[in-house]
């Protein structure tokens, strides 16, 4: 309204400044002026075209019912939303549940692990009539939905109350570990309203016994915090183990979010290797995606100055000896640099570093071409946008001998001769790899696409060492290792030849059941399960089976942003952006105002 009226009054002062004050024509001085008015205001309008919300009337009323977890921590309140969503909606409306999901209304409790409105606004607001939102307005993909369809809703929020809680938000550890490795557990708190002590204990168990039990500082609220502990070798068994993280702090109300669950490998030995010298990006880069990807257990060392090394994943010192020891034991040395260690007759890929004065070193861009179709790692990297990577910094000229293959190339400058980038050998039946580029970090540091062509290339070369998919499932079938209290189970299949359906059996110390999952072109299926620990299996599919893990914790317990708050869209009608090009009439005006105005000035004998 504001832009209309100041519209209008510069087109007034304007008219009235040309016919009163510079031509003087008399009585129809005031007519000719309103008629420039009314058509040069309208042109402004039309011009800056401002926005603005009208208010439609329509249907019977659709009401959208938060039905994720967080609706039903504090007692009584989902009730009220119920009460509050059938009050709105009256006989003749409709009550549609959301969450991860959008479902028709029933009264049972809210179960949904997440709080996504999108699609069950769209819904809504296809139905005609006026929407309303019934929520604690902590929904997370308000930013994503645009302004003009979040404002043809109203809203209704239930107010949360805060109480004192402190919530184990989150726990990185690695999955895979060797027997004798200590494991690094990263952990994220949360704390919300007011605790009895800045301090909370920290237990670990396993199959409900603790193996671990220590305190930590805390921050006030509100406020998130990590911290870390180390768990030694000893308390692990070889093979699954399953730990349960348990937050414990004195006036706590909130047990929901207190405990997360992982699931822990521990091998005999070290199936990988990594040895880095120097300790620079290139081999950083590779300990940390060979770590992520591997399904055994990686050590990582670098050696920092002559004889001097350090664990790559806690940075302690430890001996040479250990070194040497390690390497000899696993089934494959990945060795970064002249690192000098004896591994003995063993599967081993080799990268040189820059810094390596034995090695002669062409520098430049070297741009990555397309694989040799005949070495035995072609298939893994085809299909790879390879023009896309970064360049390298250098090549080694190594020159393969015959019975040397060629698994990756590259160009300087995308011009002149091939030289390979990585190069296999079978010697007695020993696998062996080289990679004689420098610079494959920039991959890894860049994402995306170049990411995944970095750990393909990890992955198809350390599977050939084997003669097996170390870095991958050796089955076709994988299940998520654990999953959030109300969301669903992932199952995925790895092969091309994707069946529509796996049957699963799960098992508790109680029962046993079977599942039948539906999958997808893509190869993905998913279920839902109540919390608890599972093993499962598909006893017609090769491999399949391990340990599943649903938490009693859930991103809807913690106190989260509020993204909506109440208004009084939606109420007798739903709010519509528009503008005042979308009114025809406008346009009318315009047209008539300009014209009233030539046919007096024609009229009156004016120019």
């Amino acid at each position: 309204m504001t832009e209309i009226i100041l519209a209008l009054l510069g087109a007034a002062f304007v008219s009235f400044v040309v016919y009163l004050v510079r031509e003087r024509i008399g009585g129809w001085a005031v007519v000719l002026a309103a008629f420039r008015t009314v058509g040069l205001g309208a042109l402004i309008l039309l011009l800056f075209n401002p926005q603005f919300l009208q208010r439609m009337a329509g249907g019977p009323p659709t009401v959208l019912l938060d039905a994720s977890l967080s609706m039903g921590l504090a007692p009584g309140r989902w009730e009220a939303a119920i009460d509050t969503a059938l009050g709105l909606a009256g006989d003749a409306g409709t009550i549609l549940r959301f969450g991860s999901s959008v479902s028709l209304f029933d009264d049972s409790s809210p179960e949904q692990g997440a709080t996504r409105l999108r699609d069950a606004l769209l819904a809504g607001v296809g139905g005609g009539g006026p929407t309303i939102i019934v929520t604690d307005g902590e929904v997370g993909d308000v930013p994503a939905i645009p302004a003009n369809l979040l404002g043809r809703a109203g809203v209704v929020r239930l107010v949360r109350d805060t109480v004192p809680d402190a919530a184990l938000l989150d726990v990185s550890l690695p999955r895979y570990v060797g027997s004798a490795d200590s494991v690094e557990v990263q952990l994220t708190v949360g704390v919300w309203g007011e605790l009895a002590s800045a301090r909370a204990g920290i237990r670990v168990s396993r199959g409900g016994d603790e193996i671990s039990s220590t305190e930590i500082e805390i921050p006030a609220s509100p406020g998130i915090v990590r911290r870390a502990l180390t768990l030694p070798p000893d308390v692990f068994e070889v093979g699954t183990n399953v730990l349960d993280f348990q937050i414990v702090a004195a006036g706590d109300s909130e047990p929901g979010d207190d405990t997360r669950s992982r699931v822990l490998m521990v091998t005999e030995e070290p199936g990988l290797v990594v040895l880095v010298s120097p300790a620079d990006w290139e081999g950083r880069f590779l300990f940390r995606e060979v770590s992520r990807m591997a399904r055994t257990g990686v050590r990582g060392f670098a050696q920092v100055q002559d004889g001097v090394w350090v664990d790559m994943r806690t940075s302690s010192r430890v001996p040479t000896r250990l070194v040497e020891r390690v390497a000899r034991s696993a089934s494959v040395v990945v060795g970064r640099g002249a690192h000098g260690i004896n591994h003995g007759l063993k599967p081993t890929w080799e990268w040189p570093a820059a810094s390596d004065t034995t090695m002669e070193l062409f520098e430049g861009d070297w741009y990555p071409g397309l694989p040799d179709l005949s070495s035995p790692i072609a298939g893994r990297l085809a299909g790879i946008a390879w023009d896309s990577m970064p360049p390298l910094t250098g090549v080694v000229p190594l020159i393969p001998t015959s019975d040397e293959w060629v698994g990756l190339t590259s160009r300087q400058g995308r011009r002149g001769a091939e030289r390979p980038v990585v190069m296999g050998r079978d010697s007695a039946g020993v696998h062996g790899l080289t990679t004689v580029g420098v610079g494959l970090w920039r991959w890894a540091f860049r994402g995306e696409e170049s990411l995944e062509a970095y750990r393909a290339v990890l992955s198809a070369g350390i599977d050939w060492l084997l003669g097996a998919d170390v870095l991958r499932s050796r089955s076709p079938l994988t299940l998520s290792d654990v999953v959030k209290r109300g969301e669903p189970v992932v199952v995925r299949w790895h092969t091309d030849s994707v069946p529509p359906s796996v049957p699963l059996t799960l098992s508790t110390p109680d029962s046993t059941w079977d599942v039948t999952v539906s999958i997808d072109a893509s190869g993905v299926g998913n279920f839902l399960l109540p919390p608890g620990t599972f093993t499962w299996s598909a006893g017609s599919v090769r491999g399949a089976g391990g340990v599943l893990v649903v938490e009693s914790y859930s991103d809807e317990i913690p106190p989260g942003m509020v993204t909506l708050e109440p208004n009084g869209a939606g109420a007798g009608g739903f709010l519509l952006e528009t503008s005042l090009r979308d009114r025809w009439w406008l346009f009318l005006v315009l047209v008539m105002a300009f014209a009233g105005e030539w046919a007096v000035r024609h009229k009156r004998g004016l120019p």
